[in-house]
């Protein structure tokens, strides 16, 4: 039994130990690398020569071995900042047969000959030209370089390394990185100094995937390149060309699908009949708002349902935490879903409400109100469906063309933090699109210059920063960036723009257009006329001006017809001279009380890490 056991140990044995090599050999792709010396010397123009000599062991026939020496380099920083570096690979030679070619964003070097192959121990020795042109760091220049890259795919022994500067530095801003892409330790790694020569090496193998990397920081105007990458400027161009060819896919989407027919607007004594004054409200505004909802209230008012009891005094210095109180006349039994709801959302279980019941509650009901009114189905026979979807992929095209031309400049200027950019991008573009695009059309002058002023500032500050390149020296920006934000507002204008209506829908908005008219230019001859025909006009409209914030000031000019206060109305010392102006103080606080919601409760330039400068890149065998 003990002799059973005893085998099964062994197999298990021999089955992991297999296990183990298995792998190792399998990476290897047929050799190892057994010796890796890199010398570097570099130059004020940011140009390195660099020579490779490389020892390798085949295990089995190849032909030789391939570098892959990147191109574009995403320089990465261990506090996250990021940078973007084109560099230029010229002069390759090497001490036997070779060719290369560009595959991507690397340039391929295959070192041997296509026609022999060898094993066992060769050696390679390869030398070229590593040109990264203008240094990216702002407050800062450095020498950023991965010495071995992290894409071999074999073992690396006996790694060792000169560098050699092209003047003084400060030996303490030396920072070494070893082991796999974004580590950060330097165990094992020894060097030395000796004037602006550094020779070192690493004391353990490189496995597949791991890297070697040095970090200098250096005093900014270290190197004096003054080479601009070729590469950018086509994308120089696309950064200038992009948001104009999206402003005019934006203008095009508003001509085709959501640009309304100017038409003459001709003045009506009466608005369109059938319609409530919340209805009114979002045919005329494009969706209806909380004072749309809370219109409703005065129209249920002047139709006998409830008494409106204005509880300020004369100096309006007391009751002004409760100025008003709604009293119920009597139950609803009326047919507009819309007044239903809101009567009901009044009067749960009681006769009587003040301001202090609706506070920070009542919004509830208001919101159930807009609702209904904005329902699909009511919206679709005044407004075009299109247009709704012309104008959320407007929204999009603009957001996005923001962000993408933020992202670009940043790339472009070498700026770290091209994400913590974009995240601003978005977060200021999102939300300030979204408010400048609310078609407010006057309805409150206030809440209009309020939401405008925050739409600019979310731009200016969080979106605007695509500006923060211009504090660079990259002086070709600045047309980029004017012209971006540019299309950037123009875009926020025709997007305010962009509601279709239908040909029914159209019919009504001129009509209430044309019943804006009429209240604004009414002389003192139309109202002794309506004085005659219509001793109730203003009561009886009193709900539709409301929706259409008509001002104080126009609603003054009915101050004639008003010889007592409307039947719905009760309050002290009643004067036709100041009602209207005691009535429209009345009406902002029922409707801020009604709409009120309560509150919601609720550095320098970043070190190295392995694998996260230039150059370096991999190999392999072939």
């Amino acid at each position: 039994m003990q002799e059973v056991r005893g085998v099964k140990r062994l197999l298990f044995f021999l089955v992991s130990l297999i296990l183990l090599v298995i792998p190792l050999y399998a990476d290897d792709g047929g050799y190892s690398i057994e010796a890796y010396k890199v010398k570097i010397e570099v130059s004020e123009e940011n140009i390195f020569n660099i020579r490779e000599d490389i020892d390798v062991n085949f295990i089995t026939q190849r032909h030789g071995i391939y570098r892959k020496i990147p191109i574009k380099n995403r320089v990465t920083r261990i506090d996250g900042t990021v940078s973007q570096v084109i560099a230029k690979v010229s002069d390759v030679k090497s001490n036997t047969v070779s060719t290369y070619h560009t595959e991507g964003n690397d340039k391929v070097i295959k070192i041997g000959d296509p026609q022999v192959t060898v094993t066992g121990k060769q050696y390679y020795v390869l030398t070229y030209t590593y040109d990264l042109g203008k240094d990216v760091g702002k407050g800062y220049d450095e020498f950023y370089f991965n010495i071995i890259g992290n894409e071999w795919d074999t073992s690396i022994s006996n790694v060792s390394f000169e560098i050699e500067l092209p003047k003084a530095f400060d030996a303490n801003q030396i920072d070494f990185s070893v082991g796999a892409k974004g580590n950060t330790s330097h165990q094992g790694v020894y060097y030395e100094v000796e004037e602006n020569r550094i020779t070192g090496y690493y004391e353990g193998s490189l496995q597949s995937g791991e890297a070697l990397t040095i970090r200098i920081e250096l005093p900014e105007g270290y190197f004096t390149a003054t080479r601009d990458n070729v590469s950018w400027s086509i994308n120089l161009n696309i950064l200038m060309i992009f948001p104009i060819v999206i402003l005019i896919v934006v203008l095009l989407l508003w001509l085709i699908f959501a640009r309304n027919p100017r038409e003459k607007i001709e003045e009506c004594t009466y608005l369109p009949e059938g319609l409530s004054s919340a209805e009114v409200g979002m045919i005329y505004k494009g969706k209806a708002s909380n004072k749309d909802a809370i219109s409703l209230l005065f129209s249920l008012a002047q139709k006998g349902y409830l008494r409106i009891i204005d509880m300020r005094d004369e100096d309006s210095k007391r009751n002004l935490d409760n100025s008003f109180e709604i009293e119920k006349l009597k139950d609803y039994d009326g047919e507009d879903k819309a007044e239903e709801i809101l009567f009901k959302g009044l009067f749960k279980r009681r006769n009587k409400v003040n301001e202090k019941n609706l506070r920070n509650t009542f919004y509830k009901t208001v919101d159930k109100v807009k609702k209904l009114v904005n329902e699909k189905d009511k919206r679709a026979s005044v407004f075009k469906k299109s247009a709704s979807r012309a104008k959320v992929v407007a929204i999009i095209l603009a957001i996005l063309a923001h962000v993408r031309i933020t992202y670009l400049s940043f790339a472009y200027g070498g700026y770290s933090g091209q994400l913590d950019a974009v995240t601003c991008a978005i977060i200021g573009s999102t939300v300030g699109v979204m408010l400048l695009a609310i078609n407010i059309n006057k309805e409150n002058i206030t809440l209009s210059i309020g939401l405008i002023t925050l739409g600019v500032i979310l731009i200016g500050g969080f979106g605007g920063i695509t500006f923060v390149p211009l504090l660079s020296n990259y002086q070709e920006l600045i047309p980029v960036t004017i012209i971006n934000q540019v299309c950037y507002v123009v875009m926020f204008k025709v997007i305010q723009k962009m509601i279709k209506r239908t040909p029914y829908g159209q019919k009504l908005y001129l009509e209430i257009q044309g019943y804006k008219k009429y209240l604004e230019n009414i002389d003192h001859r139309e109202l002794n006329r309506l004085k005659q025909d219509h001793s109730n006009y203003f009561e009886d409209m009193l709900a539709y001006m409301m929706a259409l914030s008509i001002s104080q000031k126009i609603m003054e000019k009915f101050s004639n017809l008003i010889e007592n206060p409307p039947i719905w109305y009760e309050g002290q010392n009643f004067n036709s001279n100041g009602f209207i102006n005691r009535l429209y103080r009345m009406m902002c606080s029922v409707e801020a009380s009604m709409s009120s919601e309560p509150s919601s409760s609720s550095g320098d330039s970043g070190g190295g890490s392995t694998g996260g400068g230039s150059g370096g890149g991999g190999g392999g065998s072939w």
